[in-house]
Order: structure tokens, then sequence, then C-alpha cells
């Protein structure tokens, strides 16, 4: 059978577009369809610590140069009041008394926190942050001066401890796509308990060509 130049050359053409298309959904498999989770349990520390915070009800704005917040005041009537808060509660205020006066002082509890939460931080080395929701509050002493509306409060503040690591960055600074070096650099940071990573499809044997296909999930001892 006598093939023409031009029927030759369609199907070169053919050919030519089967196999472009071919590779092209290769290159889209490749680039776009694998994926990585990486899964880090990293140890938190303890952190503690003692402070003093003035609450007092003539001023709108909290004061942090002078440990000082805005509170509202109101006659103790006999109420139950807690000695100890946790960051995770879902009470918008705390109300302190003291032994020595019969007044309920009543702080909104986000402002209170943050107010801790930048006292231990200040005491952390650098790149270590506090856990988040890890913040505890114990009351130690309530003192109100005689003829006075403003409270003097001792708390002992406690929270956990973990570093702040870039592992984002870590992987954007490999020079392949192996699964071992990642996780052998991110296992060989402080406080790294354990590293897994875990590919999809699961026979597929490296970390994705685009680092955005790798998540990152993170859990706090």
């Amino acid at each position: 059978m006598h093939i023409v130049p031009s029927q030759r050359l369609f199907v070169v053409a053919v050919w030519f577009i089967a196999g472009a298309s071919l590779l092209f959904a290769s290159l889209l498999v490749i680039f776009l369809v694998p994926y990585a989770e990486v899964s880090i349990i990293v140890e938190s520390e303890p952190v503690q610590t003692v402070t003093e915070v003035t609450l007092d009800p003539d001023i709108n704005l909290p004061l942090p140069a002078l440990d000082t917040l805005p509170d509202k005041i109101s006659v103790d009537r006999g109420e139950v009041i807690a000695t100890q808060f946790d960051e995770s509660e879902s009470s918008e205020f705390i109300v302190f008394k003291s032994a020595n006066s019969n007044l309920l002082f009543t702080v909104k509890k986000q402002l209170l926190f943050d107010f801790c939460r930048s006292k231990v931080s200040s005491l952390l080395n650098e790149g270590s942050i506090l856990k988040p929701g890890s913040l505890r509050l114990v009351v130690n002493d309530v003192f109100v001066g005689r003829n006075s509306t403003t409270a003097h409060i001792t708390l002992s503040i406690s929270g956990q401890v973990v570093p702040q690591n870039d592992y984002r960055k870590l992987l954007n600074k490999l020079s392949s796509h192996d699964i071992d070096a990642l996780q052998s650099q991110i296992a060989a940071l402080p406080h790294i308990q354990s590293v897994m990573i875990r590919t999809w499809p699961s026979f597929w044997p490296w970390l994705p060509y685009l680092n955005s296909r790798v998540r990152f999930s993170l859990d706090i001892l």
C-alpha cells in the first residue's frame, strides 16, 4: 500500500500529539498527584514564675509598664470565688476576692491572660514559645489597702514551652526529594520525640516535587 507524503505527515502528527499528551499527563501526575503528611511529636517543658498585677477601676486601658489592668469593683455578698484559672476555660471574666476587704474585683480574662503570657514569654529562650492554651494561674494573695479600691494580686503562672521550629524551611532547603533526609533533619532537632512521613499514593518513594503538597501536623506532649 502506497502512503502519500501528506498521509505520512498526518500519521507523524498524530503520533507526536499522542506522545506530547502522554508526556503532559505524566508530568501532571508527577507534580500534582503525590501528597505527603509529616506527623511530628514534640515534647514540651514546664515553665513557672510568680508575678504581681494591680487592678485599678479608675483606668480604662491596660498599663503594661505599670503592671496595671482595668477592672470593675462590686461588694462581696458571700460568693465562692475560684483561686485558680485555666486558659481553656470559657468564662469572659475573672473575679478576685480579698480577705481584708468586702470588695470583689472583676477583670476581663483575656486582658489578664495576655498580661501573664507576656510575663512568661519574656523569660523564654529564643526559639521557644508557649504551648497554646497551656497557661494556668493560681492566686497567691489579693491585697487591698485601707480605704482603697485598688487590688494588688500575686499570681503563680505556669505553662508548657515548646521549640518554635520552622519545618517548612528545612523542607525548602533540601537538595533532594528524599524522605529519609527530611525525617533525619527533623528528628535531630531538640525535643522531637518522633517523626513519621506518609506519602500518597503509598507506593510513591519520594517527597512531592511541589513543596506545597507537603503538610506538617504537630502533636505536643
